[in-house]
């Protein structure tokens, strides 16, 4: 599984590099810099990973793959954050699912942690959807007081977003009792 990931990893960064040119060449400095920082981010993850083995599975790492790519790709890229207040739900869905089970699993390998029973676990991995949801709600509010664009449309948009998150969170849980406690 290993391999797998690093040729994912590789053809991600290949596509990123390549929205990061066209970022570049429409001076699209806003996108270019949400790119960028989620990118290094994720990046420094990676190389922290490989110096100290923290070991989160691979399955895992590839699942924040897939949800940086919705986001930068498609949704910023592709416009589908302006275009499609549907895409936003369903990001949000699959996002705090893909980082509840990521942050989770760090946490469990650096802390050295185990919950048991099961589902407490469970409950875990899905509190730590809701809080991952929640700080992203935060960054959106503070990139709409710094930025001219706006991320968040209403209370409603945040709230529908917060509900977005619960749903995806509780998927975890459940995913992460089924198939990792």
């Amino acid at each position: 599984m290993a391999f797998v990931f690093w040729i994912v990893y590789a053809i991600y960064l290949l596509i990123q590099a390549f929205i990061a040119y066209r970022y570049i060449s429409t001076d699209n400095r806003l996108y270019f810099k949400s790119l960028l920082v989620s990118n290094i981010i994720f990046a420094v993850y990676v190389a922290a990973d490989e110096v100290f083995g923290i070991g989160v599975p691979y399955l895992i790492r590839c699942l924040v793959i897939v949800a940086m790519f919705l986001h930068t790709f498609f949704g910023y890229f592709k416009d589908l954050y302006t275009r499609s207040q549907i895409f936003d739900r369903y990001l949000h869905v699959y996002g705090c699912f893909a980082y509840a089970l990521f942050v989770y699993s760090l946490f469990a390998r650096i802390f050295g942690a185990s919950v048991s029973p099961a589902p407490f676990a469970a409950l875990m991995v899905a509190f730590t959807g809701m809080a991952a949801g929640g700080v992203f709600e935060i960054i959106e509010y503070f990139i709409d007081k710094g930025m001219p664009v706006k991320t968040q449309r209403s209370l409603k948009d945040t709230d529908v977003d917060l509900i977005c998150d619960a749903i995806g969170s509780a998927a975890a849980g459940i995913a992460a009792w089924i198939f990792m406690l």
